[in-house]
C-alpha cells in the first residue's frame, strides 16, 4: 500500500514537471519569437514575405518542370521547406494557398494535402508518367481530375494513350485553363500506338467552343489532333506550338489532322491575336505535288499576322514554301525555317529556300531580313553543302548570322565565305574540319573579301604592314595611336610601380593580359581599346582592287 502511494505520488510529480517543461517551452518559444521580429526578414511585413514564398515555389516549380520532366519521374515538394524556418514563416505559408497550388506528380497522400491547403486558387500542374512511376502516384491522378476546374496550367508528359485518357475524363469546363502542354513519349513501352499501316487516330483532346475562354498558350507534341476543333476558336490564344517527330526518321504514321484548306482557315482564325507560332512536321504531305518551288500555286488566301513576333517552321523545304506562300509577317518577327530534305535536286533546294528567306518587297509574305535565321539539317553533308554552295551565286550575301558546327567538314572554308561575305556575327561550335585553316579563311569576311596580304594599314599605307586588330593596337606608328599606348604605359606604371622591371620581359599582348586580370588597372586598358579604334573611324580604309593600285603601294615604310 505504501509502494502504491509512492508511486502515485512520483506520477504527480512527474506531471507537474512536464506541464511547468510544457510551459517554459512556450516562454522560450514566445521569446524566440520576438526575438526574431528583430532580424530584417522578420521584421517584414506578411504581405511581403508571402510573395517572397510565392517566387520560391514558382522557382521550385520551373526548375524542377524542366529538369524532372525530362529525366526524373518521382519529385518531392521540397519548396515546402522554407514553412519549417519558424511559426512565422509556417503562419504566412498557411495563410497563402497560393504557395500550395504548384503541383507535381507526387503521391496521393501528399498531393490531397497540397489541393486542400490550396484552398480555392487556381492550381498549376505538372506531370510526366514513364515506366518507372508507381501505382500510388498514377491513383494520384484522380485527385486532380476532380479539381479540373481550377486548372491553370496543365502540362503532361508521357504515353500517348494515357494522355488521351486523361484529358476525355477532366470532369468539367475548363474556365481558368491557360496553358496547355500535352507531350507524347512515342518511344516508352506504356505508349498504345496503333499498328504502322494505319493512320493515328485523332485524339479528341480539346473541349467545345467557350469552355476554353482564358487560354492563351497551347502546345502539342506527337499528339494527333485535327484543324476542325472548336478550341482553335477561343479568342485568347496566343501562342501555338504543333509538332510531330520527323516520321521519316522514325517511322511512325503521320496523323490525319486535315487537309491544307483546314490548316489555313484555322491560321486565318487565329492569326490576328497569336505572337508565337510553331509548326513542326504537320503538313499534309498529299497535297503538295510540285517538285519544285517554281510551279508553286498562287496563294488561295492571304493570312496577316500584325501581332506575331516569333514563327518557327520545320518540315520539307517544299511544304514549308507552300505555308509560308500565303503568310503576311510583319518586319520585326523573329523568322527560323529548317529545312529537311534528303533527296531533292539541289537546284529545286536553292530556289526553295530563295522563296522562304529572301522575298522581294512587293511579294506576299514580305519577311525582315535580318532576322531570318536559315538552318541546315543534318542530312547535308560535305558533298550536299558544297553543292548547295556552289550553286547559290549570291542567295547568302545578306546572310548577317553564321553558325558552324563541327558536324560539318568542308574542303575549304575560304569558298564557304566567299559565299557569305555579309556575315557580321560568328559562332563557332566545336572543331569544323576543312582542309584548309579556318581561321586563315575568315580573313576572306573582312574588307569585302579582301585578301588578307592586300589588307594594308590605313595609317601606315605599306605592303609590309597588314590591318588587324593586333597592329592596331600595339604596333601602329600612327603619333595618335602611339601617344594613347604611351598614356596607357604611364596610367598602368604610376599605378602600378612593381611592373616596371618585369615589362620588359614581357610582349606587348603579355603585358596587355596581365593589366587586363587586375580589375583596378582594367579600365586603362579600355580607354586605349575605345581611343585606338574611335581613331579607326576618322581615317578612312584603304581599299586595293586592282594590280596598279597594290604596286603603287610602298613594300616598306621610307
Amino acid at each position: 500500500m505504501i509502494l502504491e502511494d509512492s508511486y502515485a505520488l512520483r506520477q504527480v510529480a512527474r506531471t507537474a514537471i512536464r506541464n511547468d517543461i510544457a510551459i517554459y517551452r512556450n516562454v522560450i518559444a514566445d521569446l524566440l519569437s520576438r526575438l526574431n521580429a528583430f532580424t530584417a526578414i522578420g521584421s517584414l511585413p506578411t504581405e511581403h514575405l508571402s510573395e517572397i514564398f510565392l517566387l520560391v515555389a514558382l522557382e521550385f516549380y520551373n526548375s524542377a518542370n524542366s529538369s524532372y520532366l525530362n529525366y526524373y519521374d518521382r519529385p518531392r515538394p521540397s519548396w515546402i521547406k522554407v514553412a519549417h524556418v519558424g511559426r512565422l514563416f509556417r503562419a504566412v505559408a498557411l495563410a497563402t494557398p497560393k504557395f500550395w497550388s504548384y503541383v507535381l506528380l507526387f503521391k496521393k497522400q501528399t498531393l490531397s494535402h497540397l489541393v486542400a491547403l490550396s484552398g480555392t486558387v487556381p492550381l498549376s500542374v505538372s506531370a510526366r508518367i514513364s515506366p518507372h512511376t508507381d501505382r500510388e502516384r498514377l491513383f494520384a491522378l484522380d485527385i486532380l481530375l476532380q479539381e479540373s476546374r481550377r486548372l491553370r496550367v496543365f502540362h503532361i508528359l508521357g504515353p500517348l494513350g494515357i494522355i488521351q485518357s486523361l484529358w476525355t475524363e477532366l470532369s468539367s469546363p475548363l474556365h481558368l485553363l491557360r496553358t496547355l502542354i500535352l507531350k507524347a513519349e512515342m518511344d516508352s513501352p506504356l505508349a498504345r500506338v496503333p499498328a504502322i499501316s494505319k493512320p493515328l487516330p485523332v485524339m479528341p483532346i480539346l473541349t467545345p467552343a467557350g469552355l476554353v475562354p482564358q487560354l492563351r498558350h497551347v502546345e502539342l507534341e506527337n499528339i494527333p489532333f485535327h484543324w476542325s476543333d472548336p478550341i482553335w476558336s477561343t479568342q485568347s490564344l496566343a501562342s501555338l506550338a504543333l509538332s510531330w517527330d520527323e516520321p521519316d526518321d522514325t517511322g511512325r504514321p503521320y496523323p490525319d489532322s486535315g487537309s491544307l484548306g483546314n490548316i489555313l482557315r484555322t491560321l486565318q482564325a487565329v492569326a490576328p491575336r497569336l505572337e508565337v507560332l510553331v509548326l513542326e512536321n504537320i503538313f499534309p504531305r498529299s497535297e503538295f505535288k510540285s517538285l519544285a518551288p517554281q510551279s508553286l500555286h498562287p496563294p488561295s488566301c492571304s493570312i496577316a499576322f500584325p501581332n506575331l513576333q516569333s514563327l518557327r517552321l520545320s518540315g520539307k523545304a517544299l511544304h514549308i514554301a507552300h505555308l509560308l506562300n500565303h503568310f503576311v509577317l510583319p518586319a520585326s518577327a523573329a523568322v527560323s525555317l529548317k529545312a529537311r530534305d534528303k533527296a531533292a535536286p539541289l537546284d529545286a533546294v536553292l530556289d526553295t529556300l530563295v522563296i522562304l528567306c529572301w522575298r522581294t518587297p512587293g511579294d506576299t509574305g514580305t519577311v525582315g531580313d535580318e532576322l531570318v535565321r536559315l538552318e541546315f539539317g543534318p542530312t547535308y553533308g560535305r558533298s550536299r553543302l558544297e553543292g548547295v554552295l556552289r550553286l547559290s551565286g549570291s542567295l547568302f550575301a545578306r546572310v548577317q548570322h553564321l553558325q558552324l558546327t563541327d558536324a560539318f567538314a568542308v574542303h575549304k572554308w575560304a569558298d564557304v565565305f566567299v559565299r557569305f561575305s555579309g556575315v557580321r556575327s560568328l559562332d563557332v561550335q566545336g572543331d569544323p574540319r576543312g582542309d584548309d585553316i579556318l581561321s586563315k579563311a575568315l580573313e576572306t569576311l573582312r574588307r569585302y573579301g579582301v585578301p588578307r596580304e592586300r589588307r594594308i594599314c590605313r595609317f601606315c599605307r605599306v605592303q609590309s604592314h597588314i590591318e588587324d586588330e593586333a597592329h592596331i593596337l600595339l604596333f601602329c606608328p600612327d603619333p595618335v595611336l602611339t601617344a594613347a599606348r604611351d598614356q596607357f604605359h604611364r596610367a598602368v606604371l604610376s599605378a602600378r610601380p612593381n611592373l616596371l622591371p618585369v615589362r620588359n620581359r614581357l610582349t606587348d599582348w603579355q603585358f596587355l593580359a596581365a593589366v587586363l586580370l587586375d580589375e583596378q588597372l582594367a579600365s586603362a586598358a579600355a580607354v586605349l581599346v575605345h581611343s585606338t579604334f574611335t581613331r579607326c573611324k576618322d581615317v578612312s580604309v584603304v581599299h586595293i582592287s586592282s594590280e596598279e593600285q597594290w604596286a603603287a603601294v610602298p613594300a616598306v615604310a621610307l
